[in-house]
């Protein structure tokens, strides 16, 4: 009880305030913490664009008879593109290519580990999921990928050749690993005759708190400058 004339905060009063105290630094710190963690994944999907960006500019800017002495794997040797009509309603005719639909027709995509992403821009084979504690285990289809540490790229060559990439197929943000590939597929006509190459590019990391894979890809196709 205050005396008369004196004015003060009794012990309940105190206790009141520190509880609503708490409160709002609870509320404060969750908030805090739902900003952080949107900060970091729009930064790690942020860079994950700008590595396709630059990594398909490099595709697009390399010579023919460069993209020749990267090495194309069985899985995409020998593959053609053709126009498909899908009965919809309504009809549409779309150009499909065997490297990502092991049946145009019927629009079957190309799914070795069935885990229902194409080949061509799977870095992984099996569920993606379970490669979050070794994600430098790519599958086999992949030629350019990560080394096995470091930020560099393992590139797989043509027989002799010697290309090799000017960028790196692993970056970090805030300690959040960022990783980067490419497939390649060798793309000919009816008669066997080489129309092209494509380049099948991937950048991929898994989501900061959840862990949720989570890919970027693109589609670079480079028409082929010698004589049938």
């Amino acid at each position: 009880m205050n005396k008369s004339g004196e004015k003060g905060f009794t012990l309940i009063e105190l206790l009141v305030a520190f509880v609503i105290l708490l409160i709002v630094l609870n509320g404060f710190m969750y908030g805090l913490a739902v900003y952080l963690d949107y900060e970091l994944r729009t930064r790690v999907k942020n860079e994950a664009s700008r590595m396709l960006k630059d990594i398909t500019g490099y595709f697009e800017g390399i010579s023919y008879d460069f993209a020749l002495q990267y090495a194309v794997p069985a899985t995409f040797d020998g593959k053609k593109c053709v126009s498909v009509t899908d009965p919809g309603p309504p009809p549409t005719t779309v150009d499909l290519c065997e490297f990502e639909y092991s049946n145009p027709a019927t629009f079957t995509i190309l799914d070795n580990d069935s885990d229902g992403i194409p080949d061509f821009f799977d870095p992984y084979n099996g569920n993606n999921s379970a490669f979050k504690a070794n994600p430098r285990a790519v599958a086999p289809w992949l030629t350019i990928y990560p080394g096995t540490s470091g930020n560099a790229c393992t590139v797989n060559t043509a027989g002799a050749g010697t290309a090799t990439v000017n960028f790196n197929c692993v970056k970090s943000v805030a300690g959040r690993e960022i990783y980067a590939g490419a497939t390649i597929s060798r793309i000919i006509d009816d008669y066997g005759r080489e129309l092209g190459r494509a380049f099948g590019v991937i950048v991929w990391y898994y989501e900061p708190k959840t862990d949720r894979f989570t890919s970027v890809k693109s589609l670079v196709f480079k028409e082929y400058e010698g004589t049938k």
